[in-house]
């Protein structure tokens, strides 16, 4: 599994650890590619109107039309269901 980094949290990291100017880093840096990557958005169903809804976009749905929706992602905004970040 991949595991992304703050560029300029790891380039001061490694300049402290090995003595070297963070200047000289920054070249090596902005040669290394990015990935391709969107923060993850948290929310949780939140029941309104008796029906489970998306406490980020306020999607509500008839495709969860259940007293608690059995999708872990909102089908609308993408958000991963079960609130804040564990």
């Amino acid at each position: 599994m991949s595991k992304y980094i703050e560029a300029v949290s790891a380039a001061t990291i490694i300049a402290e650890k090995h003595g070297i100017p963070i200047v000289d880093l920054v070249d090596t840096f902005a040669k290394i590619p990015s990935a391709d990557v969107a923060p993850v958005r948290h929310g949780e169903w939140i029941e309104r109107a008796l029906r489970p809804t998306c406490s980020l976009c306020g999607f509500s749905g008839s495709l969860i039309d259940a007293p608690i929706s059995p999708f872990k992602y909102c089908p609308n905004c993408g958000a991963k269901m079960g609130g804040d970040t564990p």
